[in-house]
C-alpha cells in the first residue's frame, strides 16, 4: 500500500468553511477520477485538541496499491488537473507519506 495525506490550509481570504466545501464539492470530484486511486477519504476538521499546528482546515487521504500505482496516477492529466486546481482553495498544502497500520 502506498498511501498519502495531504493537510490543506485555505488559501488567503478564504473561510473554514468554504474552503471544506470546495474540497468537499469541487475539488473531490477530480480525486474521483485519479487512475489507479485505491481509496480517497476526506475529513473537515472540526475542532483541535493541543494541535501545534491549527490553520489545517481539512486532512485527504489518498491511498495506491502500490507506489508504482501511484507513480502512474502523479503522471496522469488527472494529477495535472488536481494540481492546477489548488490555488481556488489552498494557499499550501502539506504532504506526508504515510504507513498505514490497522489496529480496530
Amino acid at each position: 500500500m502506498h498511501s498519502m495525506i495531504f493537510a490543506i490550509y485555505p488559501k488567503d481570504g478564504m473561510s473554514a468553511e468554504d474552503c471544506q466545501d470546495y474540497v468537499t464539492n469541487v475539488h473531490s470530484r477530480i480525486g474521483e477520477r485519479m487512475p489507479k486511486a485505491k481509496g480517497l477519504r476526506q475529513f473537515a476538521v472540526t475542532g483541535t485538541h493541543e494541535a501545534r499546528d491549527t490553520d489545517i482546515v481539512a486532512f485527504t487521504l489518498l491511498e495506491f496499491e502500490s507506489e508504482d500505482d501511484f507513480n502512474e496516477a502523479a503522471a496522469s492529466s488527472v494529477m495535472e488537473e488536481a494540481n492546477a486546481d489548488v490555488p481556488n482553495f489552498a494557499e499550501h498544502i502539506g504532504v506526508y507519506n504515510v504507513r498505514p497500520h490497522d489496529v480496530i
